[in-house]
């Protein structure tokens, strides 16, 4: 069985070679890794599962996409989460190593790809420092995770752009960087723009990740994602084409978000109608980047288990999360600034409260019919039944019992006693 991360890389060598376009191409891709039929038919398939769930978010993320939420790992398709060896968090998914060191020359190369930063005597302190970083960390750092999270670089025979040029913009426009690229079949252009204006202090922080006591945003991250657009396009035929939500998906696959936009998952995983809108939407918000990352991590996990499309998945839900409620002439894409970032290791949650949905029922404790109650995730089910001993209900599930204060639990029903009790 391939694991979840050769399928991603199995995937993006179809989109690397073929010249389609748009989904098209994605459903090429698709096919040739799955049992899926076309690109939509993964979007389809994955809202009616997460549909099936009614709410339960936290299963549907882990039996259906392998992501888990409460666990250090940033759900990156090389980390432990995905199938891989090693737990990738927020401060080793970019691993820096040795000293911050600022280029010699404004031209540098690295892994293939030129890189063109502006002239020293031009730059706030800040802004030299990112460069350094740039220079000794971030740029070889994200194209090594960007060739062994998807097999893609530079040094490809069919690579038409290898030179990138960096500038600096400061602006409270939500956006912590932008790629962008000339259209057409073949890129020829890449431009990162870096604002400052959310990484204020960087210098004096001088912290390898790139946050400072002004801003808790990892630069590096955020480095690492513009890469993978910049490396997409300089490969991949039309990449302008391609939906604005696998665009940014893929790109947060590469480093993983479910601490950054861990609201955005679960909102999103909550409800299924929500999901399938912001699927088969072409706007690039938040909710665009988790859903597109939601959905790679859900086709990675399905294909790797070999799922078949037209078979119905088998439902087990848990109480521990119920329901509750750019340049003219070419192509940008940016990492926003939403930072959800709920420490690692909590989930949001809350509990269900099961109740009898039978009005006459006997709350006396002399009675002989046992009452079973089933745990339905969001939905409060009663099922009536009679000559049962006992009944284990699920964990964390709360339930009531005739005569008995509420339990939260692993809990027993007592047919004879008609009580219920810890074990």
């Amino acid at each position: 069985m391939a694991s979840a991360q050769t399928i991603i890389k199995n995937f993006m060598s179809v989109l690397d070679s073929t010249t389609s376009r748009s989904t098209t191409a994605l459903s090429e891709a698709v096919t040739s890794v799955s049992n899926f039929t076309s690109w939509q038919n993964v979007i389809d398939t994955m809202v009616t599962d997460c549909a099936a769930y009614n709410g339960d978010y936290d299963s549907f993320l882990r039996q259906q996409c392998g992501i888990i939420l409460d666990n250090d790992d940033t759900g990156a398709i090389t980390g432990s989460d995905a199938g891989g060896g090693t737990v990738k968090t927020k401060d080793s998914i970019v691993p820096e190593n040795g000293d911050w060191t600022y280029p010699s020359s404004t031209t540098f190369a690295v892994q293939g790809l030129r890189v063109t930063v502006p002239d020293q005597s031009s730059l706030s302190d800040d802004q030299k420092w990112i460069v350094g970083a740039l220079y000794t960390w971030w740029i070889d750092e994200g194209l090594t995770l960007a060739n062994d999270s998807f097999g893609i670089n530079f040094r490809e025979s069919g690579t038409t752009a290898r030179t990138m040029t960096v500038s600096f913009y400061s602006s409270a426009d939500g956006k912590l960087a932008v790629t962008s690229t000339n259209y057409g079949q073949k890129t020829t252009t890449i431009k990162l723009q870096i604002n400052t204006y959310y990484y204020d202090g960087i210098a004096a922080a001088n912290d390898p990740n790139g946050v400072s006591d002004n801003s808790t945003l990892y630069l590096d991250r955020t480095i690492a994602h513009e890469l993978i657009h910049a490396v997409m396009a300089a490969n991949i035929d039309y990449f302008t084409d391609l939906p604005s939500g696998f665009a940014e998906g893929i790109a947060e696959l590469v480093h993983g978000i479910d601490d950054k936009r861990y609201d955005n998952i679960v909102s999103l995983a909550k409800s299924s109608s929500t999901l399938k809108s912001v699927l088969n939407s072409s706007a690039a918000n938040t909710n665009a980047y988790a859903a597109g990352y939601m959905l790679l991590r859900y086709l990675a996990y399905q294909a790797a288990n070999d799922r078949n499309p037209n078979t119905a998945i088998t439902v087990s839900t848990s109480s521990s999360s119920s329901s509750s409620g750019s340049s003219s002439s070419s192509s940008s894409s940016s990492e926003s600034t939403s930072n959800n970032n709920n420490s690692s290791g909590s989930s949001s949650s809350s509990s269900s409260t099961i109740s009898s949905s039978d009005s006459s029922s006997s709350s006396s404790s002399s009675s002989s019919s046992a009452r079973m109650y089933t745990y339905t995730g969001s939905d409060k089910s009663y099922v009536g039944g009679t000559g049962i001993d006992t009944l284990v209900i699920p964990v964390a599930a709360e339930i009531w019992a005739s005569n008995e204060d509420n339990y939260t639990g692993i809990e027993v029903f007592n047919a004879s006693s008609s009580s219920g009790f810890d074990l």
